[in-house]
């Protein structure tokens, strides 16, 4: 990068505007009715060109859930799909509770309910809702049993022509399944059956992939219970469990227990979240290598207090603590920092969006989700899905709450992940070069005495545009301050 230089000398932090770092902007997009565009979305949102693309669980013109796309200024929601209404069984499936993979012009998901057998499908439908196509019905089920899985709630993963996905029930043991399928919908394999006491069961999230290895997780199986993290080769073969939590979701352990969420993977490392457990039996973010060493547990969520509060027949049951109760939705990275919800929790009881660094500092509730009554409110409640992260906004739905109590889209607006540039022990002349910079780009430095702090309470000593090409030096002076010896200084991108 060729550097050029904005330099900017502050005489003194009193002279420099002590402001605070904008804060995050939730956005209610969309509120879900019962007016049949669907009700109850549990999962996640892709994105194509400024289009999301999402599923409902219920509603749709026949009330058992819908394929949608709206705006991502939350205009112009469009039912893309509405599944047909089973007797016991039907053509299409029903009930999908997972987020959609886009290749060109074609979607594709799983139905958790359904078929030609009533244990789910696996589908594909044109994005302007045309072409919808049952790519495979899961078989019978005979005492939990079948020969290819049943119950997909977990998205597809596509790499080149192949779809890999997981069902959390079925399979020659019960446990549930790992399978491929072309997105021709021909060569559906069932690579994997899963055995409770060995290798983990039930799992709920989809797959991750890297080289030719697949990395998931199972809620449930082993010794008690308690859920594992696994690896296998694409071709079925090289099953591995990389870990093993150690105690059942209601106990206190070191680690969590039960894992709901998939994985994300940055180099050889492997970050989820666990539904239970940790130091308060309330669910973990946690970092682990992909050869199962290093794991280590980046955040437990606090210890809660239950309340009962208005809500059907009076007996809505609420939990409260200050940063979140039981993540379901994977996690999404960007550069340093990782992004999530938890279904439950937070000051108003009903779940919460937060973000933190991938060395486990900086924790912070990016937002709330406000109590309902009668699950209903302004911003929706619940949110089980993974997020979406574009052009500093995280894009999400919400299960429940929302105007008609059916759900809602969000969006929240977050600063870019602040990266720390220098530390200033002696309190002169400390100088910041900017290298990351964008053109155009506004460039925010930050000061605080407590390295601990959440960066929202960092203070703003200067806000700058970047140049052409994207460069700055920023110079600050006469911070000397004998009752404070130590500042520590970071940099902001927008």
């Amino acid at each position: 990068m060729k550097m050029g230089k904005l330099f900017i000398v502050l005489v003194s932090l009193g002279l420099a505007g002590k402001q605070r770092v904008k804060a995050q902007t939730f956005t209610t997009l969309y509120n879900f009715s019962n007016n049949g565009n669907g009700m109850d979305p549990q999962a996640g949102l892709i994105l194509s060109t400024n289009k999301l693309y999402g599923t409902t669980f219920a509603g749709g013109v026949n009330g058992y859930g819908s394929v949608f796309a709206i705006n991502t200024n939350g205009n112009c929601l469009t039912n893309v799909y509405s599944f047909i209404a089973p007797n016991t069984t039907n053509s299409s499936g029903n009930n999908p509770i997972s987020e959609l993979v886009l290749c060109k012009s074609r979607l594709y998901g799983t139905a958790e309910f359904g078929g030609s057998y009533n244990a789910g499908t696996v589908f594909a439908v044109n994005i302007d809702g045309s072409d919808f196509t049952n790519f495979h019905s899961f078989s019978t089920i005979s005492n939990h049993t079948n020969i290819d899985g049943a119950f997909p709630q977990a998205g597809l993963l596509l790499a080149s022509n192949i779809l890999y996905g997981t069902t959390y029930g079925g399979g020659t043991h019960g446990s549930g399944t790992i399978f491929s399928i072309n997105t021709d919908g021909t060569d559906f394999t069932n690579l994997h059956n899963f055995i409770s006491s060995s290798d983990g069961a039930n799992p709920y999230a989809g797959l991750i992939i890297c080289s030719n290895t697949l990395y998931g997780t199972a809620y449930d199986g082993v010794t008690n219970g308690q859920g594992t993290v696994f690896s296998m080769s694409t071709d079925g073969t090289n099953f591995t469990i990389i870990y093993t939590f150690t105690t059942p979701h209601y106990g206190i352990n070191n680690d969590g227990a039960n894992p709901y969420a998939g994985l994300t993977i940055s180099g050889n490392t492997l970050y989820g979240t666990a539904w239970g457990g940790g130091n308060f039996g309330s669910g973990t973010v946690f970092a682990v290598n992909t050869d199962g060493t290093g794991f280590t547990n980046l955040h437990s969520f606090s210890a809660v207090s239950s309340a009962i509060y208005p809500g059907p027949n009076n007996s809505q049951n609420a939990y409260f603590n200050t940063d979140g109760l039981e993540p379901e939705g994977s996690l999404t990275l960007s550069g340093n920092t990782l992004y999530g919800t938890t279904f439950n929790g937070g000051s108003g009881g009903s779940g919460t969006v937060f973000s933190v660094k991938t060395n486990g500092m900086n924790f912070t509730n990016l937002y709330e989700f406000k109590a309902t009554t009668n699950y209903t409110n302004n911003d929706g409640a619940n949110p089980q899905s993974q997020l979406l992260f574009t052009d500093n906004t995280l894009y999400g739905t919400a299960f429940q709450g929302g105007g008609s109590g059916y759900g809602t889209i969000y969006s929240v607006s977050v600063q870019p992940a602040p990266l720390i540039v220098g530390i200033n022990l002696s309190g002169a002349g400390l100088v910041i070069n900017g290298a990351n910079g964008r053109s155009g780009g506004t460039c925010y430095a930050l000061m605080s005495t407590n390295l601990s702090l959440p960066f929202s309470q960092w203070i703003s000593v200067a806000t700058n545009t970047l140049n052409t090409s994207g460069s700055f030096t920023i110079t600050v002076t006469n911070t000397v301050d004998a009752t404070v010896p130590q500042r520590f200084y970071i940099l902001q991108m927008q």
